[in-house]
């Protein structure tokens, strides 16, 4: 079986013909590659202009990232509830995402030329919050004429019929509290 074709032969090109043609097309196709990378690097050295006010740190970073395209990554449960002071004047992205994170407690990673995360400050971890301790201090001086005394609860169901009338005097001493003595008493709360 034979197979007939109708078109007609593909005519190669010279080599130097092909070659000037390739190399035209990959000078087209980078001309306006190098023209936005030009643009972006004096974009970056002379700074951003931002005017981000004070908000809920969620929106302060999605309008960081739509005016450097800069991606910010960020935990939910770091930015739940954390303000950011934000950012205003012309500055570099690194320098705005600094003051936009100022007191947070949250400290930027670089993962790649624009691609960042967000993780707690271990050194704002450390940080302690005030402690209150509160101590107090008891000290006393008991029987100071050194007298022989008892305490009710002590001598309390003695009467003059029972144990004590038998042995009164020796067993009535051995309920008396101690002569002269002082005790010290320190009773803290955290």
């Amino acid at each position: 079986m034979t197979i007939a074709s109708s078109r007609a032969p593909l005519r190669r090109l010279s080599a130097p013909a092909s070659i000037s043609l390739l190399a035209l097309s990959i000078g087209l196709a980078s001309l306006p590659a190098t023209s936005a990378l030009a643009a972006e690097a004096s974009q970056t050295q002379a700074g951003y202009s931002f005017d981000i006010a004070r908000q809920p740190l969620p929106q302060a970073l999605n309008a960081f990232s739509a005016v450097t395209g800069w991606q910010v990554g960020v935990a939910a449960d770091l930015a739940d509830g954390v303000v950011s002071p934000g950012v205003s004047g012309r500055l570099p992205a690194e320098r705005a995402l600094k003051n936009l994170l100022g007191g947070t407690g949250l400290t930027v990673r670089q993962l790649g030329p624009r691609n960042v995360v967000l993780e707690r400050n271990l050194s704002s971890v450390a940080e302690m919050q005030p402690l209150t301790v509160t101590a107090t201090l008891n000290a006393g001086l008991y029987n100071l004429t050194d007298k022989k005394y008892w305490l009710w609860d002590d001598v309390r169901g003695y009467d003059g019929v029972g144990e004590a009338s038998v042995l009164a005097p020796a067993n009535l001493d051995r309920l008396t509290q101690p002569g002269r003595n002082f005790a010290i008493n320190l009773v803290w709360d955290i």
